[in-house]
């Protein structure tokens, strides 16, 4: 009696390491170990795994961290532009001065914008890479992504303040508030006159396109590509306006 309690025990403890290892890796695994737990028709393991499939398929998609980013980097752009439109840059480069215009005078702001986007861009690209488990290529996507948008952010805003001062703040707040207003997240119900809208935003396309890129699905890369010729457009801009120096 003893001798086969024993074996039992032996034995239950094989099954149970044989069961655990049932829960590692894919879904045909996962549908053993369904089975072994509940033995009724061995039949129904396609129609388990048919059932875990559905189950991460419908995983629901990660739309917080993409208003987020858009928010925070768009934010930080107008307090950094602010920034920009405080600094003497003639007073920074009254010794290299050769022309009152030239496109040398503008390497300075250019270096600050480029910069100070590198820095941030690595910083919230950690962050989100971290919370979201990205490693490897996946991640230096994700900031080289981070990078362009916020040089297009902090150019934009900046040629805006610089151009316009306080006409170009008010267009900057706009088109933050255009996209407050017009994202589905944010709000109860969408009219057709906030879907209207939302196709006036550009701020929705880029949020967007990183919802698609942090979701693995695909159709990010058209947006990115236009996103990364406005940001080219916008350092020119920026250029064109820091050559000439009021000396």
């Amino acid at each position: 009696m003893d001798k086969e309690y024993k074996d039992n025990q032996d034995f239950l403890k094989a099954f149970s390491k044989v069961l655990s290892n049932t829960k590692d890796g894919n879904s045909k695994n996962q549908a053993v170990y369904d089975y072994l737990a509940n033995p009724v028709d061995a039949g129904n393991v396609d129609k388990i795994v048919a059932s875990n499939k559905t189950a991460k398929s419908s995983t629901k998609l990660d739309t917080r961290t993409g208003i987020l980013i858009v928010l925070i980097i768009y934010l930080v752009s107008i307090l950094i532009a602010h920034m920009m439109q405080n600094i003497d840059f003639e007073k920074i480069q009254k010794n290299k001065i050769v022309s009152r215009v030239q496109w040398k005078n503008s390497t300075i702001p250019i270096s600050i914008i480029l910069g100070i986007s590198f820095v941030l861009s690595m910083i919230i690209g950690m962050v989100v890479g971290y919370n979201l488990d990205l490693t490897g290529e996946r991640a230096l996507v994700l900031v080289a992504l981070l990078l362009v948008i916020t040089v297009l952010f902090i150019g934009l805003n900046n040629w805006l303040l610089s151009k316009g001062k306080s006409l170009g703040l008010f267009v900057s707040i706009s088109i933050l508030l255009l996209y407050i207003v017009t994202t589905v997240q944010l709000i109860d119900e969408r009219t057709m006159g906030n879907k209207l809208l939302s196709y006036i935003s550009p701020l929705n396309y880029i949020d967007e396109s990183l919802t698609q890129f942090l979701n693995y699905q695909g159709g990010w890369l058209l947006v990115m590509i236009i996103t990364t010729i406005f940001a080219v457009i916008s350092v020119i801009l920026n250029a064109i306006e820091y050559r000439k120096l009021k000396i």
